[in-house]
């Protein structure tokens, strides 16, 4: 999320800036956070110390802004903010103005691979409403809901669910597009793959025999049979050959050799 004044120096920002942000979500200290944190730092406040995070039907929302990420005098390119706000879908860029239609925004202004629509939101303090302009790359399907005509919104709240509606809808309107479904592709088999080993690696320190081929354990499978089968082979003609012994009464069990001579 950006805001434009002008002049503009780094930092800062206005009350009507504050407000519109107090309009969004709540805000939050970062170290320690344990919700959505919108790939935020939230161990050593290296992106700052607050953010502004809100939930809006089942949608956690932790909004990069420009003004709580910190500067780094030594960087003058600014990586850091550049990864968060340069890297988003959407985003937000807020102008604060006398009239309504002063406002000279131009997505060309923006230099981004990633960023496919642009939120300009104005705040008129003449008649203390906004006006909403959306821009999106032409690949980005349409996506509501419609801006009603004209664009101005004096309800502040109903301003709110609109834009937040709005957004959330762009944002998976364009994640259908080809350059972010091969990110997601990639990421989702990364994922995919990383919780594969994880879960292998439990199995194996529980049980050894995972630790084996599965076609081994098949060629197991099949000797054991083959052992047992051979077994039971051995046992029919075991008893077959001391069934036609005790018929001869050459078996032990006979009372024809239970004397001293042997029957011939």
């Amino acid at each position: 999320m950006l805001t434009v004044i002008n002049p503009q120096k780094e930092e800062e920002t206005t009350d009507s800036f504050n407000s519109f942000l107090h309009l969004l979500g709540s805000s939050v200290s970062l170290k320690g956070w344990d919700k959505f944190k919108g790939g935020l730092d939230v161990k050593s406040n290296a992106t700052g110390t607050e953010s502004v995070y809100t939930v809006y039907e089942g949608h956690e929302i932790m909004f990069h802004v420009s003004t709580l990420l910190p500067i780094s005098k030594e960087n003058m390119q600014q990586v850091e903010r550049k990864r968060h706000i340069g890297n988003d879908i959407v985003n937000i860029v807020f102008y604060e103005c006398d009239k309504v239609d002063s406002t000279t925004f131009k997505p060309s202004m923006m230099k981004t691979r990633f960023t496919h629509i642009f939120a300009v939101v104005v705040y008129c303090k003449q008649d203390n409403s906004y006006r909403l302009v959306v821009f999106s790359e032409e690949s980005v399907p349409l996506f509501g809901p419609p801006l009603p005509s004209p664009p101005t919104f004096y309800d502040h709240q109903e301003f709110r669910d609109f834009l937040l509606v709005k957004l959330i809808n762009g944002e998976k309107a364009a994640i259908n597009n080809p350059l972010f479904a091969q990110k997601r592709e990639r990421t989702l088999e990364m994922l995919i793959k990383n919780l594969y080993q994880v879960y292998m690696s439990e199995i194996n320190k529980n049980n050894m025999l995972y630790r084996r081929a599965f076609s081994d354990v098949i060629q197991d499978v099949q000797s054991s049979r083959k052992e047992e089968a051979r077994r039971a082979e051995f046992v029919r003609v075991g008893q077959t050959l001391k069934l036609k012994t005790i018929l001869k009464g050459d078996a032990p069990t006979s009372t024809v050799t239970t004397g001293i001579l042997k029957r011939e």
